[in-house]
């Protein structure tokens, strides 16, 4: 999948512990220079990956990194869709946001 994003950046995934079968990872986006301007909390439990705590730095959001966060997560993961709980009014409009991109890649 290709997303649209101002300048390069990369991706960097860490597991931060396995506790009675679940897996609780950070999945960070840093850019060019480094630094962390999008993250989110995950667990994985039964292969359903489930955010607990999605931001990005405010002046890098409306730039497709918390859609390619939870893209990227998604295809780690792929035999469940993602669960994202409960959200905020900006969550929610991203929950909405990536639903409508899937929606068009079909």
């Amino acid at each position: 999948m290709r997303y649209a994003l101002t300048g390069e950046g990369s991706f960097q995934d860490d597991i931060r512990d396995v506790s009675g079968g679940e897996m609780f990872g950070v999945l960070t986006f840093k850019d060019a220079s480094g630094r962390v301007v999008g993250a989110v909390d995950y667990s994985v439990y039964q292969d359903q990956a489930n955010i607990k705590y999605i931001q990005v730095v405010p002046e890098f959001q409306r730039r497709n990194i918390g859609k390619r966060l939870i893209a990227r997560l998604q295809v780690a993961y792929p035999k469940r869709p993602v669960y994202w709980g409960s959200t905020t009014d900006a969550g929610s409009r991203l929950r909405r946001s990536y639903n409508r991109l899937l929606k068009t890649l079909g």
